[in-house]
């Protein structure tokens, strides 16, 4: 049994004979490494571009819809103004107080996946998420 384990001699060892069996099968080379960690390293570059541009589009969309909340405001005051003067009716500043709350409910949601966004940037250019503030456009939120 012990000779068998050892192999015969002028023969090498089954598990050697698997070990270079193995090392002829396998097909790859260290250029085919190589070019995988390439591809790995453009493909992580390219999802933090989109990323970051992706965090960029939420953080003016925020704006934009802070801004039409706010113009949203002073269109139901001047739609109450015409109702205390007698020329505006209470469906219209309904209707303005409607609009005015749908404008003020879209900059949460927009701020939510600009964060969500950041989060994302900060995995992949491997920081922690608690140092998710960037410089830039996205540093004044």
């Amino acid at each position: 049994m012990r000779a068998f384990m050892r192999g015969t001699p002028g023969t090498s060892s089954p598990r050697r004979r698997q070990g270079n069996e193995a090392g002829r099968a396998c097909p790859f080379t260290r250029a085919d490494a190589a070019a995988a960690l390439d591809g790995a390293r453009v493909a992580v570059a390219a999802e933090t571009a989109r990323t970051y541009a992706q965090a960029c589009g939420f953080a003016a969309q925020a704006d934009v819809a802070r801004e039409t909340a706010r113009l949203q405001d002073q269109t139901l005051d001047l739609t109450r103004r015409l109702l205390d003067a007698g020329r505006g009716t209470r469906r219209d500043v309904d209707q303005a107080i409607v609009l005015a709350e749908n404008a003020r409910a879209q900059a949460p949601s927009f701020e939510a996946e600009r964060r969500a966004s950041l989060y994302a940037l900060a995995t992949l250019t491997g920081r922690p998420p608690a140092e998710a503030a960037w410089p830039g456009p996205m540093a004044r939120r």
